[in-house]
């Protein structure tokens, strides 16, 4: 028997598709590496035996097992045993299951995540069976960086998680073999030799989007009157899909095609790919698509964005939007023909060879590093100036840090400015920026802001500042991304977006301050709508979390509204919304905030957090939501109840009951809380839990007694008037 140690690669399969082309390179590795795998696949009733005969082909050594799971179990045991193998590596939920019971806890496991479907009941309780099974595994695999930090943030035990990027090499192609790829694709789909063909590819089941790509295809068809759509794949969805094209009207020019084979050559005949998914991991078509050099139209989900960082040839569109994937079809088709360019360093068989044979290392217990897969940031040569605008008050002892956070970007420094709006500090903040200021090579300007307010300080920021993007960073945070001005000039380009959301999570160096943090970031802490906690990569509601904007964008909707000193941020990301503007949010744009590290500090600033919520519904009725009124029930309800305990000592069973239910739900966050972080953070998350919603709630009823705010008779009509000189000026370019 052979001295290399034995990998079982394991997954059901009824068909040769993208994740089994992925798995049939992993098995076929550098015949010099210390690892000699088998491929294993569950046969019966036509499953299976295309991917073992694939792997037959390539002379990889294969193994079937029953489809009946129970059989399996115990078939895979005696494998394990028999052929001494050293890992498993899991594909699917079947296979996820099947291996979890085999194993023991004898065989380590990696449990290669390729998304969920959940496409009916069935499916869905099995999914659920193998995310519990999922504990006892080694490793969790994830095809992206992407989709790493989203396991990580839900799954637990972010030690666990681990990336190996799927890939693709570049489909080396003569012009003649192309042109005679494209001849052939349009004679089998009897279609015209002149026709420009658009199309998608995969499984055809919900979280594919096929039926908005569907949905977008008329308006493609209009703008382009000799366009003809393909649909590759099959699955659930298939007749559903082609019902909805009899009633779209669009059949004359859409074709079903099933599975073309072989893919990777057939997408060469492809003029546009267009990915719709919902949700997704890596997706293999739009590697192939790339790595044929065909344009690609995709939704920004899951590890797409990674991909678009590099490669000019995606653009990226919000999902669940026909519209959107329309107009950037018919957008690229009017493009000159791009450049074919290969894969970045990132998504190239190289890569994911080296970052698989890491993992099983890591495994074993063999002394080499894991090397995380290399996330390539999007570089251009031209990068936009950008102006950083800080609005402070008293943040003396936390400024210099950001400002060193900030000076230390890696970014041109003539191509970036620091603007600081000093809200009439008294404490020593003044000084520390002019101290600053005078080392510098990243322009530092301090700028008087005598009304104080956040809002008036970003007021003042934006009214000064010389960029084309204005970024807005609080004075006690930090920077954890050295590129992140790098990666704010690329996600801009990628996604065309008008304003970037991201993270804001909370953290702090004081035990009361690390319990505020996990609290808040708890969903009983926040408002469900928030994607201030969000770590995706995706297009957003940018209401809650936008703070990076395109300089059009104030010229559009004017400046902040200096009657809010608080929530002043949400009500112009309202505004945003409200004018249609596109919004993006990415995990890279994370700026870490300080919690408060006191329950006075807690008070204070949730109960403006409060009468800010209150103000903006009275500007804006259409921003209002139950979430939000339900700090200011929750204190109206305990009013009530103790009135009515008192003057009808009957319903004091009713008072007893709520007050003893929302200690219940508390408690139970709390527990879980402590589970996590330890005992005493449990212990004390109740009393922060109950600070956030009184203080919220008395906020809300604070606002409404005192009525609408009055005009603040320092700031005068001039001040009033500031908005529109500044947009006026703009249109006339007086800026």
């Amino acid at each position: 028997m052979s001295d290399r140690t034995a990998v079982l690669h394991l997954r059901a399969s009824r068909f040769v598709g993208g994740p089994e082309r992925q798995l049939l390179h992993y098995a076929d590795l550098d015949k010099t590496s210390p690892y000699r795998t088998f491929i294993g696949s569950f046969v019966g009733d036509g499953e299976g035996t295309q991917l073992l005969a694939a792997a037959a082909e390539l002379g990889i050594a294969t193994t079937r097992f029953s489809s009946n799971p129970w059989k399996a179990v115990g078939e895979l045991s005696r494998f394990l045993r028999e052929n001494q193998i050293s890992i498993v590596t899991t594909h699917g939920y079947k296979a996820d299951i099947v291996a979890a019971l085999a194993c023991h806890g004898t065989v380590p496991i990696a449990v290669f995540l390729r998304g969920w479907t959940g496409e009916n009941v069935t499916v869905r309780m099995y999914e659920l069976a193998a995310r519990v099974s999922h504990r006892a595994a080694a490793r969790i695999v994830c095809l992206s960086p992407a989709l790493a930090t989203s396991v990580r943030k839900a799954s637990g035990p972010a030690d666990k998680v681990r990336v190996v990027p799927n890939a693709a090499g570049p489909l080396a192609l003569s012009q003649e073999e192309r042109a005679l790829l494209r001849d052939d694709l349009r004679s089998m789909l009897q279609i015209p030799a002149n026709a420009v063909l658009i199309g998608s590819a995969g499984r055809l089941s919900p979280e594919k989007g096929v039926e908005v790509f569907l949905r977008a295809i008329l308006q493609i068809h209009e703008a382009i009157p000799n366009s003809f759509f393909v649909v590759c794949g099959s699955g659930v969805q298939e007749l559903q899909l082609r019902k909805q094209a009899a009633e779209l009207k669009i059949e004359a020019f859409l074709r079903f095609t099933g599975f073309l084979e072989p893919f990777p050559r057939s997408v060469a005949g492809f003029d546009i790919l267009v990915n719709p998914s919902l949700t997704e991991g890596i997706p293999n078509v739009v590697l192939e698509a790339l790595s044929a050099g065909v344009p690609v139209v995709a939704t920004a989900v899951g590890g797409v964005p990674d991909l678009a960082y590099c490669s000019e040839m995606i653009t990226l569109v919000p999902a669940s939007d026909p519209d959107a994937i329309a107009s950037a079809t018919i957008r690229v088709h009017r493009q000159p023909r791009r450049q074919r360019v290969a894969l970045a360093p990132s998504f190239t068989w190289a890569e994911q060879e080296d970052a698989l044979l890491r993992l099983y290392d890591e495994i074993l217990g063999r002394p080499y590093p894991l090397k995380a897969a290399p996330l390539q940031g999007f570089d251009r040569d031209a990068l936009p100036l950008i102006s950083v605008v800080i609005p402070v008050r008293n943040e003396g002892h936390h400024i210099g840090s950001v400002l060193k956070d900030l000076m230390s970007q890696d970014y041109p420094s003539q191509q970036f400015e620091i603007l600081v709006a000093d809200g009439e500090s008294t404490d020593n903040t003044r000084a520390v920026v002019d101290e600053l200021a005078k080392t510098s090579a990243v322009p530092i300007r301090l700028l008087p802001n005598p009304y104080r307010l956040s809002s008036a300080g970003r007021n003042v920021g934006v009214r000064m500042a010389k960029g084309e993007v204005i970024v807005f960073v609080d004075g006690h945070c930090a920077i954890r991304n050295r590129r992140m001005l790098r990666d704010i000039s690329g996600i801009l380009q990628v996604t065309l977006a008008d304003c970037l959301s991201r993270p804001q999570p909370l953290e702090s160096k004081t035990f009361l301050g690390r319990v505020i943090a996990v609290v808040r970031a708890h969903r009983l802490g926040h408002g469900p709508g928030s994607n201030i906690y969000f770590s995706s990569e995706s297009y957003v509601d940018p209401t809650s979390s936008g703070a990076i904007y395109r300089r059009e964008v104030f010229d559009r909707i004017g400046l902040y509204d200096e009657q809010f000193d608080a929530c002043e941020d949400v009500e112009f990301n309202h505004r945003v919304k409200q004018a249609g503007m596109l919004s993006y949010t990415s995990e890279r744009l994370s700026v870490a905030y300080e919690a408060r590290t006191s329950f006075r500090g807690l008070w204070k600033q949730l109960s403006r957090y409060g009468q800010g919520r209150r103000r903006l519904v009275r500007k804006h009725p259409d921003a209002g939501s139950l979430a939000q009124l339900i700090p200011a029930l929750f204190v109206l309800g305990i009013v009530l109840t103790i009135a009515a305990a008192s003057a009808v000592p009957a319903t004091r069973w009713l008072a007893a009951a709520g007050a003893a239910s929302y200690l219940l739900a508390i408690v139970c966050a709390s527990a879980a809380i402590g589970y996590r972080e330890g005992f005493f953070v449990g212990v004390v998350s109740p009393i922060v839990f109950s600070i956030i919603h009184l203080s919220l709630g008395f906020g809300w009823w604070a606002e409404v007694l005192s009525g609408p705010p009055m005009a603040d008779p320092n700031i005068t009509d001039d001040e009033k008037r500031r908005t529109k000189v500044h947009n006026r000026r703009r249109a006339a370019g007086a800026n």
